[in-house]
């Protein structure tokens, strides 16, 4: 958009009609490749075909931290066991 604002003092069309190019290609191409990227990280998330169950034990006062952790690692799930359960 600013380039075609820029250059359009130069050539015949003008300043408004070639930002207004300049801007809707833009959209287009961030748009085409956000839903490209998108639809990798898609196809990619569907290929995991396992799980792993980890069991930690751990004190208290480190809890949330290593509840932080996994789900900023994409946990799908988390279960909590105090000490005083069986």
């Amino acid at each position: 958009m600013l380039l075609g604002l820029i250059y359009g003092y130069v050539h015949l069309w003008g300043p408004i009609f070639l930002a207004l190019i300049g801007l809707v290609l833009g959209f287009s191409s961030g748009a085409i490749i956000k839903y490209l990227y998108i639809k990798r990280k898609e196809k990619q998330m569907k290929e995991t075909k396992f799980e792993v169950f980890l069991t930690v034990k751990c004190k208290e006062n480190q809890q949330e931290t290593i509840e932080r952790i996994l789900w900023e690692h994409d946990a799908l799930a988390i279960g909590i066991k105090s000490e005083g359960q069986n």
